[in-house]
């Protein structure tokens, strides 16, 4: 086989093209590599090069490839648009809106390049912006089902519910089949607690896109609503065998087993969800209230110190492990994190009554009876207190 010519770039590139049309991402890439190698202009193997990048969200290596494009080519509308997606699955949202506006600039027509904007102002709670930026995109294409189906979503984040169903209803006009809408749908009536119509929408989702996990969550949280706790638990477990590193779902599931009374199978949850995401204050907080539950005192200390390590103002963490260690008879520990939860709510009556008690049990008499009188004028159905009171009197 005859060696290919040192500066047939376009040789490699188009062996790229082919690998990548068969999914061969590496070998595409080692391709674009060769033609990049041999012509450091060449803006065609950057922009491939960086999509590929972008599908194995490498995204750091397709702003890159992206950016370089631009420097050699900067009137390329889409690879504005496709670096400002990169940046938006980044996180960097300030960047991703400056491409999709520089893209704009370039072309005003550029539907697609509203949308996304649009999308992206929502990310950042800018509705008016976000809307406005979607309705363009509407003029300019009218049969966009994706652009309806984004401007549902945003007035549906928004919080106007009846302009979220109109844009929803007329998503499903333009594409019966679109699992999407009817999902959004569902979220709508949830929030506007017609939970009928809402796990009426979910079920048609779901009819149309059985794999569809967030759908069967959502509709999981509606049964809930109901007070159709099995139901509830079906459809989180569904939603997980689909998308297993779903990790809400696991702290969910947690919730619903330690109010049914389970508490091992809650455990078990709150561990899976705390080891997928460990910098989660309110996860540990919740499977050390468990442990309390359960009498396993350390076990809930160790995960209550976890909770305030990561979050100094646990509000719920301080209360529990305050509770442990009343328990424990450990009262100036107790009154230490009682006070500290005075101090993040001021108006607790849990604070002052168990201070008092710890304070009561030191036979602190004063500083309880202080406490107490502070229960009182907070919550006037209140009986133990004014016995502590006439306990002490």
């Amino acid at each position: 086989m005859k060696a290919l010519e040192p500066k047939r770039f376009d040789v490699y590139y188009y062996i790229g093209l082919t690998f990548a049309n068969k999914d061969e991402y590496s070998k595409a890439i080692d391709n674009y590599d060769e033609a990049i190698k041999r012509n450091s202009d060449f803006a065609a193997a950057y922009y491939h090069r960086g999509n590929i990048h972008g599908l194995r969200k490498e995204l750091d290596k397709a702003i890159k490839d992206y950016t370089k494009v631009i420097e050699l080519d900067p009137k390329t509308v889409e690879v504005y648009r496709l670096r400002g997606l990169a940046y938006n699955i980044k996180g960097n949202l300030d960047n991703a809106i400056a491409d999709y506006s520089k893209a704009i600039k370039l072309n005003p027509d550029d539907a697609e390049a509203y949308r996304i904007r649009g999308l992206t102002y929502g990310m950042q709670d800018i509705f008016d912006n976000a809307i406005a930026d979607v309705t363009n995109a509407i003029k300019l294409q009218p049969d966009n089902i994706e652009t309806y189906n984004t401007c549902g979503l945003l007035y549906y984040l928004k919080g106007d519910f009846d302009e979220a169903i109109a844009n929803l209803n007329e998503a499903t006009r333009l594409n019966p089949d679109s699992d999407f809408a009817y999902f959004t749908l569902g979220a709508v009536y949830t929030r506007r607690e017609e939970v009928d119509q809402a796990i009426k929408n979910y079920d048609m989702a779901l009819s149309l896109n059985p794999e569809f996990a967030i759908a069967y969550y959502y509709r999981g949280i509606a049964y809930g609503i109901k007070g159709e706790f099995d139901k509830r638990i079906t459809d989180f477990t569904t939603a997980i065998e689909l998308k297993s590193d779903f990790l809400e779902v696991y702290h969910a599931l947690g919730v619903i087993y330690r109010k049914k009374g389970d508490l091992d199978n809650a455990i078990e949850n709150f561990s899976t969800y705390i080891n997928g995401k460990s910098n989660n204050a309110r996860a540990y907080n919740d499977r050390g209230f468990v442990y309390r539950l359960k009498g396993k005192f350390n076990k809930a200390i160790a995960d209550f110190d976890k909770a305030i390590e990561i979050d100094r103002d646990c509000a719920d963490a301080y209360h529990n492990r305050g509770l442990v260690y009343y328990h424990k008879k450990d009262f100036d520990r107790c009154i230490s994190d009682f006070s500290t939860l005075i101090r993040l709510k001021l108006d607790m009556v849990e604070g002052y009554r168990y201070r008092g008690a710890a304070y009561y049990n030191q036979d602190n008499f004063e500083k309880a009876i202080d406490d107490f009188t502070k229960v009182i004028k907070l919550d006037v159905n209140v009986t133990d207190y004014h016995n502590h009171r006439s306990d002490e009197s």
